[in-house]
């Protein structure tokens, strides 16, 4: 069956030493294959029937190492306005969907990516994990249930309402709608502050790695800081 990561559009070259990227594009190159992932036994993860265009999401890389970048950001509608963050050989972490969506580039060893700069939310460099374009990454909030029952499976539900933030990248210099406004001002955050979304945070922040092929010590989820409601004191 075909499945949508072998629908990208895919140019063979001998190598990329001479590209350079435009366009607020990011020259990339794919670190992991989770088609097929494998546990430390060997199984592999995502099986036949993961394969399929539903699991996608599931199965999509998000995490790459970023080999070429351009020298200055155009401004662009839609997009928000920052500075270029990252460094040639950080581990970037992107949405899934600039992964699935992207052109790809294919030498004789490696497969590269042209991942827009606005999809990146994270990189880690060294030991150092760095969220940029205004994310903040966050941990969840277990439920705290009003009972006297011992409830051990219930206990561990993650209350879709609150973050513990855990990282947090230098504030975008505004963000661009229908006109240019400053919709960060105000906002007063800091690590390990407990904070509550406007929505849900399934649609506020939503998760950066799947756990299926998660690369990173917690499973972390990520925002932008006008998406936060307010924060507990």
């Amino acid at each position: 069956m075909e499945t949508q990561r072998e629908k990208h559009v895919t140019v063979k070259l001998k190598d990329i030493s001479n590209l350079k990227p435009q366009s607020n594009y990011v020259v990339c190159k794919r670190l992991y294959d989770n088609i097929h992932d494998t546990t430390n036994g060997g199984v592999i993860k995502a099986t036949d029937i993961y394969n399929r265009d539903q699991y996608i999401v599931q199965n999509s890389e998000r995490v790459f190492e970023i080999v070429s970048i351009p020298d200055k950001l155009e401004e662009q509608i839609g997009f928000w306005k920052t500075d270029i963050e990252i460094k040639v050989g950080d581990i970037a972490f992107v949405q899934y969907h600039e992964s699935l969506n992207a052109k790809v580039i294919k030498t004789e060893d490696e497969e590269y990516r042209f991942i827009l700069y606005y999809g990146i939310i994270a990189v880690k460099r060294e030991d150092k994990i760095i969220p940029i374009n205004g994310y903040t990454l966050f941990t969840r909030v277990p439920i705290e249930f009003q009972t006297q029952l011992i409830i051990p499976d219930k206990a561990k539900i993650p209350d879709p309402r609150y973050g513990i933030i855990e990282y947090i990248s230098k504030p975008n210099k505004y963000h661009i709608k229908d006109k240019k406004q400053d919709s960060e001002k105000g906002v007063d955050i800091s690590v390990g502050d407990k904070v509550i979304f406007i929505e849900p945070i399934e649609r506020s922040a939503p998760i950066l790695e799947h756990p299926l092929h998660r690369k990173l010590d917690k499973e972390y989820y990520y925002c932008q800081r006008h998406r936060i409601g307010g924060k507990f004191i």
